[in-house]
Formats: C-alpha cells, structure tokens, sequence
C-alpha cells in the first residue's frame, strides 16, 4: 500500500496526459483525499474512461510516467467492462494504474451517478473525481461484499459523508440493504 506522497503525483500527471484526449473520472479511495482531504493508501489508483483504446491509454500513461518499460494487461469482463491495468513500478514496488470502462453499477453517464461527479482543485491538480457518497455506494454494493479496509476507511470519515444521500442513491439500485449494513458496521446511526 502507497500514501498520497506516492500516489498522488502519479496520478497527477496520468491525469493530466490522459485528459488531453479523454476525460477520466477518479472512482478509487483517491476521492476521499481529492473531496475530504483524508489521507488514503492504496495499491493501485482507479480511473474511469467510458470509451477508450486501451493500447492508446497505455501509451499516454508511459509517455505521463516517462516509463523506460511498459508492462500492462488489457481485460474484458463478461458484463463488458473493459480494463487496463499499467504497472508503474518504485522503488519499493508497484503501483497500478486501473483504467475501467464502466463501474459495477454501470456506465456513469446513464445513470443517477452522472450527478456525483464533481470537479476539484489540489495544489493546481484539477480533476474530475466522485463525491464521497458515490464512492461509498460503490464500497457498499461490491461484488462478494465489502472489504475491511473499505469499512477502516469510512470510520475515519464518518462524521463528514452525507449518508442520507447514500441512501437516496442506493435506492435508485435497489440496493438499500446492502447500503444499510454497510453504514451500520462503519458505525453510523440512520435512524
């Protein structure tokens, strides 16, 4: 796992290549620093780019990096996400860089996620990135559950979502139960 002191130049500057031709939205743990400053680590920094080649995005993403090797992997998952992991290697590892098609709720841009993007500024990165409540819904409705960590996270800024709104958004999924036990194990009373 990375902090914000690795990851977050990284993704400054794939960000800002990969923007010259797309318009990547952040979906990681990444939005809970870029919207509530919460420091995160990671393993890997998480974009989503509806359409896009992913030979191409590859390309940018080495060109962003100045990588003297390029080692990715292209995949196509039944539901028709496309993603493409870049490995970026450190000094003490590997990051990857994630670039996805769709999320598992579907494609933003038919769905009411369209109005949980918001645009943000960190010591001039401007970026488009995901409200904290959208990335919890995520969390919550993951395939085979939510992950300890997602939950460690969420503790730490629980007191700043607005789980209402979590709510409101589960609804629209039909996903409220999920929502629900995920919010009570973070520790928060809905009523």
């Amino acid at each position: 796992m990375y902090g914000v002191s690795i990851w977050l130049p990284v993704l400054r500057n794939v960000y800002r290549v990969l923007s010259s031709e797309y318009t990547p939205v952040v979906v990681g743990s990444q939005v809970l620093y870029l919207t509530l400053r919460e420091p995160v680590e990671t393993k890997n920094v998480d974009l989503l780019i509806e359409d896009y080649n992913p030979v191409r995005v590859a390309d940018l993403i080495s060109r962003a990096l100045n990588l003297e090797e390029l080692r990715y992997e292209v995949f196509k998952a039944i539901a028709g996400n496309l993603v493409t992991h870049v490995f970026v290697p450190l000094t003490t590892g590997v990051l990857a860089v994630e670039v996805m098609s769709r999320l598992h709720l579907g494609r933003i841009s038919f769905s009411p996620l369209v109005d949980e993007i918001l645009h943000v500024n960190i010591d001039d990165f401007n970026c488009i990135t995901l409200t904290p409540e959208a990335y919890a819904l995520l969390q919550a409705t993951r395939p085979g559950g939510f992950r300890v960590v997602d939950v460690e996270r969420f503790r730490r800024v629980r007191d700043r979502v607005n789980w209402g709104r979590v709510v409101e958004l589960a609804r629209a999924y039909n996903a409220v139960g999920l929502v629900l036990n995920f919010i009570r194990v973070v520790g928060v009373d809905v009523g």
